[in-house]
């Protein structure tokens, strides 16, 4: 079993993009053609979106689009 988060990350920018804004619309027909770009780039990840996706699983979808937060160190609160 794959670390989808992790694989999604190593993904190209664009790709990432695409699969994030497909997930945010829940649009299926947009979700799919973001797999098929997957695939040509990382196969096991694609079918791992793919289970996803054909469960309807938008929401937690977005959620492993989205780099795993640290607190450690994290500055991002403070003004």
């Amino acid at each position: 079993s794959i670390n989808i988060r992790d694989e999604l990350q190593k993904l190209p920018e664009t790709l990432r993009e695409e699969l994030t804004l497909a997930a945010e619309l829940c649009d299926v027909d947009m979700v799919s053609k973001a797999i098929e770009n997957i695939t040509t780039t990382n196969e096991p990840l694609a079918k791992a979106i793919m289970k996803l996706a054909s469960d309807y699983s938008f929401e937690e979808l977005l959620e492993l689009t989205k780099p795993e937060i640290s607190h450690e160190g994290s500055r991002a609160e403070k003004p």
